[in-house]
């Protein structure tokens, strides 16, 4: 259960700068925050779902699948959304 913290330790700021608005210089801590605010939710999500998950530990990469490709679908429609609600 390291390894899944210590990659979305890792991945804070690079989030961060993709959340936020890339051609006005934001503050370090801004953009540390919006990082840490989005990858600390999908973490927690994550790991819900992996202590909470029915079955046999044999049936785990297929949720880690499902899991995958639902959480990227959403995020697609979350950022569709947002960019459409922006610019209207």
């Amino acid at each position: 259960m390291l390894v899944p913290l210590i990659i979305a330790c890792g991945v804070v700021r690079p989030v961060g700068r993709q959340l936020t608005d890339r051609r006005q210089n934001q503050p370090p801590i801004v953009v540390a925050a919006w990082g840490a605010a989005s990858v600390v939710g999908s973490t927690t999500l994550g790991l819900a779902l992996a202590l909470t998950a029915p079955g046999p530990p044999g049936q785990a990469p297929r949720l880690l699948v499902y899991t995958v490709g639902g959480g990227s679908a959403l995020a697609f429609v979350l950022y569709g959304l947002g960019y459409a609600l922006v610019h209207s």
